[in-house]
């Protein structure tokens, strides 16, 4: 009895001093991860600070390269600022006409995201007066007849797509869901 009382003290004794240590181990084994995670989210959010601090003295500048537009206007449209990416779009010159093709589609965009359907259908339509087979432009332009209830320009803006791009799966899902939608068309 009295080896039972002695083996059952040391086993409370060593218990007691494992605890602490076991409850750090743990703690450590599920905070570690999270402390990670939230590390390279805030290293992350300085170097976008840091390159957006470097592209906006460049903009003022007046020195952005065609690169550099495209990661400014991709800053922009992370923080919203919808019209700012519009500005620096707007006065960006350039030559290329895939370039102009892909500015107005982000534009297009922009105010698409500030639901200024009017504005954005006319810059996609801008971007398909450069590039007729410009699928973004085309998919988003019917996203916008859509959106403002004119389902048969939207069927033919997806049979479009489909004359350009005759496996693209999107527009052939979307003209079956305008087609169920509403049997008159």
């Amino acid at each position: 009895m009295q080896l039972f009382f002695l083996a059952s003290m040391l086993f409370a004794e060593i218990y007691t001093e494992l605890i602490p240590s076991i409850y750090c181990i743990i703690l450590l084994i599920f905070l570690f991860p999270l402390f990670m995670i939230i590390t390279f989210q805030l290293i992350q959010i300085i170097n976008i600070e840091n390159q957006f601090n470097r592209l906006s003295q460049k903009n003022l500048a007046g020195n952005l390269t065609y690169d550099d537009t495209f990661v400014l206007v991709k800053i922009y449209a992370k923080k919203k600022l919808w019209l700012s990416s519009i500005k620096v779009l707007e006065s960006s010159c350039v030559d290329d006409l895939d370039a102009k093709c892909k500015y107005c589609n982000i534009i297009g965009f922009s105010y698409y995201s500030m639901k200024q359907y009017d504005l954005a259908k006319s810059y996609y339509l801008k971007a398909l007066n450069l590039r007729k087979d410009y699928l973004t432009a085309l998919q988003n332009l019917a996203k916008i007849y859509e959106l403002t209830k004119e389902f048969s320009l939207a069927l033919e803006t997806y049979h479009t797509v489909l004359l350009y791009y005759p496996h693209n799966s999107v527009a052939v899902r979307n003209i079956e869901r305008i087609k169920n939608r509403d049997s008159r068309i």
